[in-house]
């Protein structure tokens, strides 16, 4: 499942980064950063848990189902998805801790006690885009076996625009795929 558990306080720390103002406005079915700061780091979070009796484990998996996208009528502009400050992709994180001239979209991850999270962001924000499309779905959390307890973690969406970037309200949707292995 998916709360704002631990995600709601503008200013904290997860996932190597602050979160913003809006932490208090996300919820276990929408993260809204209203408002955004250009050229500037937007940062906020959700908590996920996975919990299986399966004897093999499970696996959880995200995706997004396009590009953020303005629903400004007559218009079609998107935030693209991030490729750090060097390079990442959907299957490699890279750093994105400096490049904030460009917009950009991307994700990192937190594991709460020890979860076995693919990837972390250690003391920068380690970052990857979302895959697009069911077919693109990556795995963000898996275990081979039983869980002894729930695993839980975090996952920071954030977003950059630039000042060129046009005015509007952009949206999209991440999908979660949750599969026990028996």
């Amino acid at each position: 499942y998916i709360d704002a558990i631990g995600t709601s306080t503008p200013g904290s720390t997860l996932c190597g980064a602050t979160l913003s103002s809006g932490a208090n406005e996300t919820t276990s079915t929408s993260v809204n950063f209203g408002s955004i700061s250009l050229a500037q780091f937007n940062t906020l979070a959700q908590r996920f848990t996975c919990s299986t009796n399966a004897t093999s484990g499970y696996v959880v998996q995200v995706f997004e189902s396009t590009p953020l996208t303005t629903i400004n009528t007559g218009s079609t502009s998107f935030i693209p998805d991030t490729t750090c400050d060097t390079s990442c992709d959907i299957d490699t994180p890279g750093q994105w801790d400096t490049n904030t001239s460009s917009s950009q979209f991307g994700y990192s991850l937190e594991a709460i006690d020890s979860s076995p999270v693919a990837f972390s962001h250690s003391s920068t924000f380690n970052s990857k885009p979302f895959g697009i499309g069911y077919n693109n779905a990556r795995a963000i959390m898996s275990l081979s076996e039983v869980p002894p307890t729930e695993d839980q973690a975090y996952i920071c969406y954030r977003i950059t625009a630039s000042n060129s970037q046009e005015a509007g309200t952009y949206q999209n949707q991440i999908n979660f795929i949750a599969t026990a292995t028996f």
